[in-house]
């Protein structure tokens, strides 16, 4: 199995007037030849390369970015990540499987939804038949083109985050089942109506707590693979901004309406999940 890791991570707001330059990438950034160091740390990209080889399959190192939060990127900064992400991934076809840690709340001038547009970069790069999985963090904004051009998509599920490693290994061995043919994953989305504050999400607290109880009891139906909450990064003037839910089941025809991720009464209300702003 030659399964291939890289990612693009950068929490992007457009309420900060500076762009993030492309040197801002560069401290916690790793080329293809830097992944012999990862593998240990409790963060997504160094859970996915430690699940691949955990699983005695051939790495294939793509590229690894990541920038601190900050304002939008250019295009030409945007289009110079995803260059070093597809530059490699080119180079290595075929490959079997693709595992891509993405943040969920990229954003470039002009380019909403970055995080899709590398997913579909990356899809017409190794063709529809080749499972693509992305994981991504709790403050993601979950879209159609990220659910069209990845066969499943897994978000933390802790705020404060702590849970990186763990999600990323979840993803892993979820393409090591795919490549060995016990199962295929694709996936049923859902948004919702919620638009809610940093305060209230807090996964140990209500109301967050109540959401992650009940996702929890999602997973633990036998025809689910793997379940998610996004809850939305509002830090950004953008149409795609929100909170959504994901299921990916062994076959969706059969996905029956108790495998929804209900939402605990009063998760709408402004009481509930509101900042106390007007």
């Amino acid at each position: 199995m030659r399964i291939a890791v890289g990612g693009i991570e950068h929490e992007s707001s457009s309420f900060i007037v500076r762009p993030t330059p492309l040197e801002s990438f560069g401290p916690h950034s790793r080329t293809a030849d830097q992944f012999d160091s990862l593998g240990e740390a409790n963060n997504i990209i160094d859970g996915l390369v430690k699940g691949v080889r955990d699983a005695g399959a051939e790495l294939i190192p793509l590229y690894y970015g990541y920038s601190h939060s900050g304002g939008l990127c250019t295009p030409e900064t945007f289009n110079t990540l995803k260059a070093r992400l597809l530059s490699p991934l080119r180079a290595a076809l075929p490959v079997d499987g693709v595992l891509l840690s993405l943040h969920g709340a990229f954003s470039a001038q002009g380019i909403d939804d970055a995080d899709g547009a590398i997913l579909e970069a990356v899809r017409q790069e190794v063709g529809p038949e080749i499972p693509i999985i992305s994981v991504h963090d709790l403050h993601c904004n979950l879209t159609s083109t990220m659910v069209q051009n990845a066969n499943a998509m897994i978000v933390e599920r802790t705020y404060p985050h702590t849970d990186m490693a763990e999600r990323a290994l979840e993803a892993a061995a979820l393409m090591v089942r795919a490549l060995k043919g016990e199962v295929w994953p694709t996936m049923a989305i859902r948004p919702l109506p919620l638009f809610w504050a940093a305060a209230h999400m807090i996964s140990a607290q209500w109301p967050m707590k109540d959401a992650v109880d009940e996702l929890n009891n999602v997973l633990k139906h036998p025809g689910v693979l793997t379940a998610s909450i996004g809850v939305g990064y509002q830090w950004a003037d953008s149409p795609i901004v929100g909170a959504s839910t994901i299921v990916v089941p062994t076959t969706i025809p059969s996905l029956p309406r108790s495998w929804r991720i209900n939402t605990p009464a009063g998760f709408g209300s402004a009481k509930t999940f509101g900042s106390g702003s007007p």
